[in-house]
């Protein structure tokens, strides 16, 4: 029988983790789906659009800690999809943006920066945990952004860090 979306058969912590690092929520033909052979244990955490566990978010981090790295067939990175996603709590945005503090300043492949993401989620919680985030990413970290304009296309700005 299907899954529940949001729900999990599993009993202990560490199935749970596994249980929502595999991408098994939202998906009964897990196997062969050539967007899960590219996406990653934190983008399905995350993609599931509401409420990231906390807890799952950290132990998906702690043991692979490159996973915050790594883009979709989107170019995004987890921080643009907790940018996007609901209820996300500033606990997560912190776990992702301390192991990969940079990916504030990574674009998509349409050129959208998690900010960008974030100012327009209509989750009012995750759009002030988001940019509170972010803000203080760029103050503890002393990442210092600088507009530069992007030759590949007119009109667009990128940033780089000093």
């Amino acid at each position: 029988a299907p899954i529940k979306p949001g729900s999990s058969p599993m009993t202990s912590e560490e199935e749970e983790v596994g249980f929502w690092a595999c991408g098994n929520v939202n998906n009964v033909d897990d196997y062969d789906d050539e967007e899960d052979i590219n996406a990653n244990a934190l983008h399905e955490v995350l993609a599931c659009n509401s409420s990231p566990p906390e807890d799952i978010v950290l132990s998906v981090i702690e043991s692979n800690p490159g996973v915050v790295r790594v883009f979709d067939d989107l170019g995004q990175l987890p921080l643009h999809h907790a940018c996007m996603a609901k209820r996300v709590s500033v606990n997560t945005f912190a776990y992702i943006l301390e192991a990969y503090p940079e990916g504030a300043y990574v674009p998509d492949k349409v050129g959208k920066y998690p900010i960008d993401y974030a100012a327009e989620n209509l989750d009012a919680e995750t759009r002030i945990n988001a940019i509170a985030a972010l803000l203080q990413n760029d103050a503890t970290k002393g990442l210092t952004p600088k507009r530069v304009e992007d030759p590949g296309c007119i009109g667009v700005a990128a940033y780089e860090l000093e």
